[in-house]
């Protein structure tokens, strides 16, 4: 298999809505070079926090690290904090960490644009997780979990 997708909720998850690890029903082995991007996010409340962030960071522990102002962060996916349930999100890869053969756990958590862990009032969240061997081309289309 190439590619394929996962789809996560925090609330068959242990954490909060801005906190979430999802325990996957198996263990996926991924051999060589992968790269992952966020293909939907679903909020049950709009995004409400004090000072009006621009953008929400998705965070994923599989990614690779991003700098964000002068932290690390394995960003998944910035969404503007504007975003309409039906727009199409701009599904951009980043690679997989390199030591993650093997995942059983996926964590997802947001942070602020400065890069500052947040607590948005979200109420649930669901968001899909397209993933694909480095270098193919690869339409969203089978789905794993």
């Amino acid at each position: 298999m190439n590619s394929f997708t996962v789809h996560l909720s925090s609330e068959k998850s242990a954490g909060t809505a801005s906190d979430f690890t999802v325990t996957l029903p198996r263990q996926l082995e991924l051999q060589g070079k992968w790269q992952c991007c966020l293909h939907d996010f679903q909020c049950s409340k709009r995004p409400v926090k004090t000072g009006a962030p621009l953008s929400i960071l998705v965070c994923a522990d599989m990614c690779s690290a991003s700098f964000v102002n002068d932290k690390s962060l394995p960003v998944l996916a910035s969404i503007p904090v504007k975003y309409q349930l039906k727009s199409p999100l701009v599904e951009t890869y980043v690679p997989l960490r390199a030591d993650d053969t093997s995942l059983s756990t996926i964590r997802i958590y947001l942070a602020d644009e400065t890069g500052r862990l947040s607590s948005f009032e979200l109420g649930r969240v669901k968001c899909s997780v397209h993933f694909k061997r480095d270098g193919e081309y690869s339409p969203v289309d089978k789905t794993l979990f």
